[in-house]
């Protein structure tokens, strides 16, 4: 297969492969083959040490994009460079999205009645 590597234009701390012709996040793509588990369009593996050239497994995380808006609106700044307390950075963003949803849910039916 055509396999090759460049530094991603718009950041340069981002490194993309190609893979047959196609342009792909190594991150991803080292996730993927990993874990077996394909990244969704609404998710993005983030690295865990804010190092973005270790792609060691335990790194990288497959997070949802809403838990990485959540984190880089409120908890932006806080844990860096330590993968534990990141982990549990994006944790504490998945937690409070499904309060959110779970009293979004609790309105509507409010509503309804």
């Amino acid at each position: 297969p055509d396999f090759s590597e460049r530094l991603k234009k718009s950041e340069a701390a981002r490194i993309e492969i190609k893979i047959n012709g196609k342009w792909i996040a190594k991150s991803k793509y080292v996730y993927e083959t990993s874990t077996g588990k394909k990244v969704q369009d609404d998710e993005v593996v983030v690295f865990l040490d804010g190092n973005f050239n270790n792609f060691d497994l335990d790194n990288l995380m497959c997070i949802k994009k809403k838990e990485l808006g959540f984190v880089n609106a409120h908890l932006n700044g806080t844990c860096q460079n330590n993968g534990e307390l990141t982990k549990f950075k994006y944790d504490v963003a998945k937690l409070k999205l499904q309060i959110c949803e779970k009293q979004r849910q609790l309105k509507e039916r409010v509503v309804k009645k």
